[in-house]
């Protein structure tokens, strides 16, 4: 995040007021504090109102404040997006964040072709699911279909659990699964980084490196069955990520082909990002902080 040269924020198209903005860290109250960048900076969605964008239909919907990466790759080759991120509130808000590739006449570049559980929306169907279990932690919210009260009761025997009815939950963006075992395939244009192991810890320390994501996910957690892999040409690219929840918090990024240096352990100074020289954007196999 302190190599500003690196990356470039694009303001919001739908008249919306949040921003990535470069954030020092010892500077924010205790309570709104990220801790542990690398640097004492990282990049954060602002202001933090509470404000969510989880309605997505195509790679159009993008038309929020958006954090470009400019990548020029050199080789082609399969490369994996690893993201040192985190939410940026403790009260469940579930910050979290889409990413997509683009090349550089800003056509959506898939990600790899995979299986995903196929999912509808919580009041897609009238009756079918009475609300969903919210955990607080790990913002996932499975849904129910038993009556309202009975499931509301078991929901509040679970560990963190919120009992969230169709009707408020619907206004989230809830998804669930369409039926035991029913997959789809998917060429992924957008992935999505939502929840992670340990919740609302506020600390890019406790998931380091997080590969794990969601092939076109919109929910309050991702999956976690998917990486966000793209085979590239040789040429240049543009990664951007988009929140989901304003308060979304970024450090850094590892984009790297199979056979690289695993991240595990990789911390990265000020300074150490790869540019593009022309351009003074950032480069593929290599990360930026």
């Amino acid at each position: 995040a302190a190599d500003a040269d690196a990356y470039e924020v694009t303001p919001p198209f739908d008249g919306g007021v949040e921003r990535w903005v470069l954030v020092e860290e010892a500077a924010r109250p205790a309570a709104d504090r990220v801790v542990n960048s690398f640097t004492g900076q990282y990049l954060q969605v602002l202001p933090d109102d509470g404000d969510d964008y989880n309605k997505i239909t195509s790679e159009r919907s993008f038309v929020w404040t958006g954090l470009e990466f400019r990548l020029r790759v050199k080789e082609a080759e399969t490369y994996t997006l690893f993201a040192r991120w985190s939410g940026g509130d403790r009260v469940g808000g579930g910050d979290s964040m889409y990413v997509l590739m683009r090349d550089k006449s800003s056509a959506v570049v898939p990600g790899l072709p995979t299986w995903r559980e196929q999912k509808v929306g919580i009041a897609d169907e009238p009756g079918q699911f009475s609300g969903c279990c919210y955990n607080k932690q790990t913002h996932a919210c499975p849904c129910a279909t038993e009556a309202a009260a009975d499931a509301e009761a078991a929901c509040l025997d679970v560990e963190h659990g919120y009992w969230v009815d169709t009707d408020k939950a619907v206004g989230w963006g809830a998804t669930c699964a369409a039926g035991e075992g029913k997959v789809e395939a998917v060429s992924p244009r957008w992935y999505e980084f939502a929840g992670q192991e340990y919740g609302n810890v506020m600390d890019f320390d406790s998931e380091p490196w997080d590969a794990t994501c969601e092939a076109e996910g919109a929910g309050t957690a991702d999956s976690g069955r998917d990486e966000a892999t793209w085979n590239l040409a040789s040429g240049d690219y543009t990664l951007t990520f988009y929140p989901r929840e304003d308060g979304v918090a970024l450090d850094a990024i590892y984009l790297a082909p199979f056979g690289s240096q695993n991240p595990d352990g990789l911390v990265l100074a000020r300074g150490a990002s790869s540019l593009c020289a022309p351009a003074g954007s950032s480069a593929s196999g290599g990360g930026g902080a």
